[in-house]
């Protein structure tokens, strides 16, 4: 029996609790069981990458990984991103860094593996992110979508495109200028 309408009708709920949440509609959604400010710190900002006008501008690590839409999985991937002002967004895997999601200060430089450079935009309804060379490694009609959890999080779509998601937590401010990493 297929589960792809499971999937879909999970995706869909877990769409709307974030957009209810959101919006005030509902309690806040609690997407790895954590409490209060979600781990993201005194900087954490619940309105962060709900508008143009709130980007989700900074330096995130993986707090969080889905597999199938809602269901977590271990170990996480030390996977960081950074999204900056100008549009240009870096991502890449932080050698030797804990794999529990409980990684929470930039990679050194030197540490920095896999890195990918594209950007983030604004497309009129949300932010969303491109990285050229994972789009050419996978075709998956979601990526892209930064979703925030109001709670100062951010949930990125397919970011690691062989799991449906992963949940992030700003931990430093962007550069703002020279290269992050070297793809």
């Amino acid at each position: 029996m297929s589960t792809r309408p499971l999937e879909f009708f999970g995706r869909i709920f877990v769409l709307i609790g974030l957009s209810a949440s959101m919006v005030g509609c509902a309690p806040s959604v609690v997407l790895d069981g954590s409490e209060g400010d979600g781990g993201s710190g005194a900087s954490a900002d619940p309105l962060v990458g709900t508008s143009e006008d709130h980007p989700p501008t900074g330096l995130w690590t993986m707090a969080v990984q889905y597999g199938a839409v809602g269901e977590e999985v271990s170990p996480t991937i030390p996977l960081q991103v950074e999204l900056r002002a100008d549009g240009t967004a870096y991502r890449w895997m932080c050698a030797e860094a804990p794999s529990d999601g409980s990684f929470d200060e930039p990679c050194d430089t030197a540490a920095r593996r896999a890195c990918m450079v594209g950007s983030v935009a604004w497309d009129g309804a949300q932010w969303r992110f491109e990285f050229p060379a994972l789009e050419e490694q996978f075709i998956v009609d979601e990526m892209g979508p930064i979703i925030p959890d109001g709670q100062g999080r951010l949930l990125l779509s397919y970011i690691n495109p062989t799991y449906s998601g992963a949940l992030f937590r700003r931990v430093a401010a962007a550069a703002t200028d020279g290269a992050s990493c070297e793809p």
